[in-house]
């Protein structure tokens, strides 16, 4: 019986071929091979199977008291009734960073040299992510999707947002925060179709503790 080698070179060619149904596993970015995290993607499940809105009882988030006892009052109304009549986004109003980044709509992520742009098809908002070694402004403008820098630790895009609005929601449950919220994301590839957000919230006003949350994306099929 014979064996047939193949060669390495290859393996890693028709991998690469598979990738994404076409795209390349890693793009050229300011002189770095980076990972392609960029592109078209879509978040996983639906909000009408997401537990906030099923049964927003099922949150703990770790809220100070004042703040618990006001989210417990309204996600007991919420889970008795159904409707959220707190959210801001009935008024057609944005939602903001850090909600954005859990919508089920889509959302487009552009690398492009010292900058990752992101577009949600949700009110067409978009997130400048600066990748060029500048810090924050020491007075920046308030804004519904804050002021974000980041960098690359090896295949990881960690991206950190302050300067975000006060009076928007963390999701559709109807978790509030504060002004002084601060966000730090780890974005990386779980596979070549997958892409995971782990946000870690940090709010000294409104929570004893950073709280961290993961959102996970599929990739978009071509034309989609």
């Amino acid at each position: 019986m014979k064996k047939y080698l193949v060669p390495l070179g290859l393996i890693l060619s028709l991998a690469a071929a598979q990738f994404a149904n076409g795209a390349e596993a890693t793009v050229s970015v300011d002189g770095k091979r980076l990972p392609n995290i960029g592109g078209v993607w879509i978040r996983t499940g639906s909000f009408l199977f997401d537990p906030a809105v099923r049964n927003p009882l099922l949150l703990k988030p770790p809220y100070k008291p004042d703040w618990m006892k006001d989210f417990d009052a309204h996600r007991k109304r919420v889970a008795e009734t159904g409707v959220n009549t707190q959210d801001p986004t009935a008024g057609c109003l944005p939602p903001g960073m850090p909600r954005m980044m859990s919508a089920v709509y889509p959302m487009e992520v552009l690398l492009t040299p010292g900058q990752v742009t992101i577009i949600t098809e949700w009110m067409g908002q978009i997130r400048r992510v600066y990748t060029d070694g500048r810090g924050h402004p020491e007075d920046p403008d308030i804004t519904y999707v804050g002021h974000s820098t980041g960098k690359w630790e090896g295949d990881v895009l960690v991206i950190e947002t302050v300067a975000m609005k006060g009076d928007t929601m963390l999701d559709q449950s109807g978790m509030k925060h504060s002004d002084q919220i601060r966000v730090v994301e780890r974005l990386r590839l779980l596979d070549p179709q997958r892409l995971e957000n782990e946000l870690t919230l940090h709010d000294p006003v409104a929570f004893t503790a950073p709280w961290t949350v993961k959102r996970v994306f599929n990739r978009a099929k071509p034309g989609e």
